[in-house]
């Protein structure tokens, strides 16, 4: 077997970026963001194609220890792929320099832009700072691996592998990504992004491996901390998944669930088998947590998060072995759950929510994470099974309020200094699993009945395993509608149910339609039927008539 050479634009990217800048410097020097989307458009076509992607040829750095991350050579190439943490106040850079030839007196324009600085050449000077002399805003963005993701998908974005038992290092240092010439610009805090740049960590002023102290000056084009790990981006992409075989496009990800060997009617049932494996035999239950699974929010209206189905599933038993079975396999065919262990201790010890704090003996602040401090379409398991008898200080109550908030409105409440507080947008699925009633309250409470009439799926085939995590991705982008003739007959039927019983209310309204969207899409289809509707009045009804039984509103 032939062995894979690291191609020139992976270690020497900046060769590239300088050629680039060398068609037309005088223009780039005008209008850098032009430059920034020339090498931007370079780059993209080297990583992928309309119908490959070659990304897998840039080095990842995910799960790198610090040691392991200073062995990179300097200016290569490297991606990684993280969720936005904090973002640092506006800074600026030095795009471009005019540096003087002392023996011929020539001037040539030199580009500063995604790197710390420029190394001149012997007999070299600077004279002049760009055209104009002027600045130019860098963005910077605080990156941390992307939190809570699941074993076998890590394993497979890291090193190709179907399963891994690594843990992520949580020592991993936060990265500084860099953005030139109002590059990401669309990027928010908790994004979940792939960067793809050039590491470093030393001062550019500073001699090292590449440049002794005798070397020649560098010029540094913009102020670093010492001990930084910093990244200066070449080009981004936004993770609309974090599911390592498949494509970032919504359009390919539907186009691969058309190709032969996948069925979505096929895989659900053997979701369905996998979920009633876990609940002991209750389908019902398995038909809940099914379309929860699938649930995100496609659009906000009046402050609500619309798709925000949370879930309670109540009654569960005592036993340490069930609630390990059920979170295992969720962890197995989701990319990311977050798995709260709630108690008395637990809510009046930990950080939920970010918390801006001074940086001692400096001016600056950074914001300590919190656990709550996910990107979209992370799962959040509350297990609420060893909560125990006791008093929540402050700090609890605090975090109770903020897990209601996330489960109600889908929104996390980032405190900052001062007493100030701001409110993120979150996609965060909750699932609470708990014995009798809840402390956080759901809209969707079932509770459980198992009857053991399930067929054993612990060891499930790998190829329908592979194909349930490909399921529980690609449902979320199906289109929806609901004919006309279908709308009509709904609030038809809403309004006389109403007339002959007042406690029926505009939102179990609201809760049927969303149901009657996962479940047809749970079913690969992208228009409401009257048979999906019956199904999932039905499941409602089974579900007031268990509510009624065990007296849990």
């Amino acid at each position: 077997m032939p062995v894979q050479t690291t191609p020139d634009w992976v270690s020497n990217p900046l060769n590239i970026v300088d050629k680039i800048f060398a068609n037309d410097s005088t223009g780039y020097q005008q209008d850098a963001t032009m430059l920034r989307a020339a090498v931007e458009a370079a780059f993209l076509g080297r990583i992928k194609s309309d119908t490959s992607d070659y990304r897998h040829l840039v080095p990842l750095i995910n799960g790198l220890s610090k040691e392991q991350l200073q062995a990179i050579p300097t200016n290569s190439l490297v991606r990684f792929r993280c969720m936005v943490r904090d973002e640092r106040p506006s800074s600026y850079h030095q795009g471009f320099l005019q540096v003087r030839q002392l023996n011929s007196g020539d001037i040539k324009a030199v580009c500063a832009m995604f790197r710390d600085g420029v190394v001149l050449e012997m007999g070299e000077q600077v004279v002049a700072f760009g055209e104009r002399g002027a600045l130019s805003e860098m963005r910077s963005l605080k990156c941390v691996s992307l939190p809570v993701e699941s074993a076998w998908s890590r394993a497979i974005h890291e090193h190709g592998k179907s399963t891994s038992d690594k843990p992520l290092d949580p020592s991993q240092p936060v990265l500084v990504a860099n953005f030139f010439a109002e590059a990401g610009a669309s990027v928010a805090v908790n994004d979940a992004v792939e960067l793809f740049g050039l590491l470093s960590f030393d001062d550019p002023m500073l001699p090292s491996p590449e440049r002794g102290a005798g070397d020649s000056p560098a010029i540094s084009a913009f102020p670093v901390q010492h001990d930084e790990m910093r990244l200066n981006v070449l080009l981004y992409e936004d993770l609309l998944h974090t599911h390592p075989a498949l494509p970032l496009d919504k359009t390919r990800i539907l186009s691969m669930s058309r190709e032969d060997g996948f069925s979505f009617v096929r895989v659900r049932e053997s979701l369905m088998e996998l979920l009633k494996f876990c609940l002991n035999g209750d389908a019902l239950g398995a038909e809940y947590l099914l379309l929860h699974l699938i649930s995100s929010i496609y659009a906000r209206a009046d402050d609500q998060a619309i798709g925000n189905f949370p879930l309670n599933l109540t009654g569960m038993p005592q036993d340490v072995t069930f609630v390990k079975r059920l979170l295992g396999t969720l962890e197995n065919i989701l990319t990311q759950l977050a798995v709260f262990p709630m108690s008395i201790a637990t809510l009046n010890s930990a950080l939920m929510a970010p918390k801006m704090t001074e940086v001692p003996g400096t001016i600056d602040n950074e914001l300590l994470p919190g656990l709550l401090q996910l990107p979209k379409h992370t799962h959040l398991a509350l297990d609420e099974l060893g909560m125990d008898t006791g008093t929540l200080n402050d700090t609890g109550c605090r975090n109770l309020l903020a897990l209601q908030k996330l489960v109600s409105d889908q929104k996390l409440d980032f405190n900052f200094l001062f007493g100030q507080t701001i409110p993120f947008l979150m996609d965060i699925p909750v699932l609470v699993l708990s014995q009798g009633k809840s402390l956080v309250n759901c809209r969707c409470i079932v509770p459980l009945s198992p009857n053991g009439a399930a067929v054993d799926c612990a060891a499930l085939d790998e190829e329908i395993i592979w194909q349930i995590r490909q399921y529980l991705v690609t449902v979320r982008f199906l289109d929806y509608e609901i004919p006309p003739e279908m709308r009509e007959a709904i609030v038809n039927k809403f309004v006389t149910s109403r007339k002959a019983d007042r406690s029926i209310s505009p939102d179990d309204l609201h809760q049927q339609l969303e149901l009657a969207r996962y479940m047809t899409i749970s079913h690969g289809e992208v228009v409401l039927t009257q048979q999906r509707w019956d199904e999932v009045l039905h499941l409602e009804s089974e579900r007031s008539r268990r509510l009624k039984e065990t007296g849990i509103r």
